[in-house]
């Protein structure tokens, strides 16, 4: 388990993120920062929830981690035997031009980049509303999408990886090599609100939302 010392913050000035060190997403509330814990493994590690990346358990050999300059865009490097991993992190914001106001998509958004070799890459999504007060309902929209859905929440998850479909988890395990690079992004809304596959964001809307960030 990472200790409190092995966070780092994402944040959209609206909500944050603590990012361990092993690129596990342990707290995160939306879509403020007084609302309920979507994650909070922080608090218990059995039942908390979390939200990982990283390369295959067993694997990691070193981990790296900085901000890119002048951003909280959080950048891990992880190297293995055969390759090396980048993961970006960020939650996705930007200033409108009109009223001046910060606004967020109250979402994390997640890059992958093998900078060298090849990489055996896995995903864990273990979300537990309300401070881990229930476990909520998780369904495949798609090979690459899914909810997750309970009492007054909902996450939307989208990835350029195929999906399996756990009892209470999204996960993935694949295997990526040099050049590759692919987006995984959870989205928070209300439960009452209904999203088809055709209104999860395509990569291109993924690479934009990521660069007005850095912008940002």
């Amino acid at each position: 388990m990472n200790q409190i010392s092995d966070y780092a913050i994402i944040g959209d000035c609206h909500s944050l993120s603590l990012v361990g060190k092993d690129g596990s997403i342990d707290w995160c509330c939306f879509p403020h920062f007084d609302s309920p814990s979507v994650f909070a493994k922080v608090l218990d590690e059995k039942k908390g929830g979390y939200f990982r990346i990283s390369p295959r358990d067993g694997q990691i050999e070193s981990i790296q981690r900085s901000y890119r300059e002048g951003t909280n865009v959080l950048e891990t490097i992880f190297t293995t035997a055969t390759g090396k991993l980048k993961l970006t992190d960020c939650m996705t914001l930007w200033r409108d031009e009109v009223s001046g106001k910060t606004l967020a998509h109250h979402s994390i958004l997640r890059k992958l980049e093998v900078v060298e070799g090849q990489v055996e890459v896995a995903m864990d999504l273990a979300s537990r509303f309300e401070y881990a007060s229930f476990v909520p309902r998780y369904r495949l929209t798609s090979s690459k999408t899914g909810e997750i859905v309970g009492g007054a929440d909902a996450l939307w998850i989208t990835s350029t990886l195929e999906l399996t479909q756990e009892e209470e988890a999204f996960s993935f395990d694949h295997k990526i090599s040099q050049g590759d690079v692919h987006w995984v992004e959870i989205s928070w809304s209300n439960s009452f609100l209904e999203k088809s596959v055709a209104d999860h964001p395509h990569v291109a809307e993924l690479e934009r939302r990521f660069e007005a960030t850095v912008d940002f």
